[in-house]
């Protein structure tokens, strides 16, 4: 009995340091020289913290041509 339990806590710690793997594609689109230019990323999974690097270096990219981006979760 107390290999099961032992067994079951392991399995239990094991699951609470598992990350979920979110996706998430982005876009913006910006104005040149009178045409609206879209500019889409390819979908990008990781974690939450990798995702959040992602939308932020999306953002900057944006903000270089004076707009916002959008992102969609999958």
């Amino acid at each position: 009995m107390k290999k099961l339990l032992f067994v079951a806590i392991a399995i239990a710690i094991s699951f609470s340091f598992v990350s979920c793997k979110k996706c998430v594609t982005c876009k913006y689109e910006y104005d040149y020289k009178g045409q609206t230019q879209e500019v889409t990323y390819p979908q990008e999974c990781g974690t939450s913290k990798q995702i959040k690097d992602f939308k932020a270096n999306v953002e900057s990219d944006a903000n270089r041509h004076g707009v916002s981006s959008t992102c969609t979760t999958n």
